[in-house]
Order: C-alpha cells, then sequence, then structure tokens
C-alpha cells in the first residue's frame, strides 16, 4: 500500500515537472519571438533613417549645384550686362559725318582751305568726346570700314585733301587758340580750347594711318 502511494507521489511529481518545464518553455520561446520583432522593428528603422539620410545626401549636393548654375548664370548675365554697357556707345553717323566731310571738296577749288578747317574740326569734336577705351577698337573698325567703301575717285579726293586737314587737326589740337581766327572764318562755335583734346586727334590718326599703309 505504502508502495503504491510512493509511486502515486513520484507519477504526480513527474507530471507536475514536466508542465512546468513546458511552460517554461513556452514562456521562453514568447521572449524570443518578441525580441526578434523587436530587433527586426528597430533594424528596419535604421534602414530607413540610413535611406533617408542617403536620400538626403544625395539631394544636397544637387540642390548646391542647382545654387552654383543659378550664380554662374546670374554672374554671366550681369557680366554680359557690364559687357554691354562697355560696348561702343557713340553717334555712327556722327562718325561717318565727320569722315565724309574729308573728301567732300577739292584742294585748290575756292574756300577749300575752310573746308579743310571745317573737316579738321569734326575729326577732333568726334574723337575728343567719344574716343574712349571703350569706344576706341570699335571706331576704328568702323574708319576701316568707312575707307573700305569709299569709291575709287572719293579715295582720292581723301588723299589730296588729307595733309591740309591731318595739319589744322594737330594744330587744333596742340593750340586751340592759334586756329580762333580760321574757325570763325570756317563758321565754326565748337570752344575747343574748354575741350578735353587729349584723344582729339586720335580719329584723324586712324585715317592717316590708312592713307600712310
Amino acid at each position: 500500500m505504502k508502495k503504491r502511494m510512493l509511486l502515486c507521489l513520484a507519477l504526480a511529481a513527474a507530471l507536475c515537472l514536466t508542465l512546468l518545464t513546458g511552460c517554461a518553455k513556452s514562456e521562453s520561446a514568447k521572449s524570443s519571438a518578441a525580441a526578434a520583432s523587436a530587433s527586426a522593428g528597430t533594424s528596419s528603422q535604421s534602414s530607413s533613417d540610413r535611406s533617408s539620410a542617403k536620400s538626403s545626401d544625395a539631394s544636397a549636393p544637387k540642390s548646391e549645384d542647382s545654387s552654383a548654375d543659378s550664380s554662374s548664370s546670374s554672374s554671366s548675365a550681369a557680366q554680359s550686362s557690364s559687357s554691354s554697357s562697355a560696348e561702343a556707345a557713340y553717334s555712327a553717323q556722327e562718325l561717318t559725318d565727320a569722315l565724309d566731310a574729308c573728301c567732300s571738296f577739292e584742294t585748290g577749288s575756292a574756300g577749300s582751305s575752310l573746308q579743310a578747317v571745317s573737316a579738321a574740326c569734326g575729326l577732333v569734336s568726334f574723337s575728343a568726346k567719344n574716343m574712349t577705351d571703350a569706344n576706341v577698337k570699335a571706331i576704328g573698325d568702323d574708319i576701316q570700314k568707312w575707307y573700305d567703301g569709299l569709291s575709287s575717285d572719293k579715295k582720292a579726293s581723301l588723299k589730296a585733301n588729307w595733309d591740309e586737314i591731318y595739319q589744322d587737326a594737330q594744330k587744333l589740337v596742340s593750340d586751340p587758340s592759334s586756329m580762333k581766327d580760321a574757325l570763325s572764318d570756317a563758321g565754326v562755335t565748337t570752344d575747343f580750347a574748354a575741350m578735353d583734346l587729349t584723344t582729339g586727334i586720335s580719329a584723324a590718326n586712324c585715317v592717316n594711318s590708312l592713307l600712310s599703309a
């Protein structure tokens, strides 16, 4: 009888131990699953953060590049605007009129000396007002084009008249007062003595270079 009771107690203890072991394993499995799920969530979040960071980093250079391009375009536009404002700013017609006056008469004819003075005044006046650093090349090019477009007869007249015109221009620039009477006789009212004649001979020099070539 005692043996049977001891056997029953042993079986009951074994059953309880089995049940307790099963519960412990079940709880451990649940804990592992929860930990794995939490780890996966953390990993996914970290991956998402890294992806966002990379995307942000990739966008930043593009944004900077875009700003740089925009800045470059603005700078180019500004330079272009500045360059345009520095381009030739003078009356091409005024230059043409001054040049045409140099071959519109014949040396030795009546009044030719006064016409030479008037032609010299036109060149000196235009040159003194317009022959700036920004205009010098453009004016030189325009004088060349004007000369190339002259007929043979006009070129002959220019060459015949030029010595007197050039001498008058040089006198006018170096000493305007010495030309006072000649200017009055030619009907010129421009006050050359009050002008800055630093570049007054430049246009005449351009013409002289063409005729001397």
